[in-house]
């Protein structure tokens, strides 16, 4: 049974839109653990690569987005499997 994130197009123009990340890795070899980690407990994530002032590189494991309906339901789902997680708002 995985949860799979919404297509961007289903949160409607103007409506919140959540995204939750579990994790961000220096290593994208340690976010590829977590995101392999995610799949087994049915999670869909994805790996985004991002350069920080400094020129530092991370590699943040996301997923979404979801609806408040379904962001509550996945952090319940990330506690369970004691996995933290924040979540990220934006208007779409």
């Amino acid at each position: 049974n995985t949860v799979a994130p919404k297509s961007a197009g289903r949160v409607q123009g103007g409506a919140a839109g959540y995204m939750l990340q579990m994790g961000s890795f220096r290593k994208l070899a340690d976010a590829d653990r977590l995101k392999a980690s995610l799949a087994l407990v049915g999670i869909q994530a994805e790996i985004q690569r991002v350069m920080i002032k400094g020129g530092d590189v991370y590699h943040r494991v996301r997923s979404g987005p979801y609806d408040r309906v379904q962001v509550n339901r996945l952090r319940n789902k990330l506690k369970q499997n004691k996995i933290s997680s924040l979540v990220i708002k934006y208007r779409k």
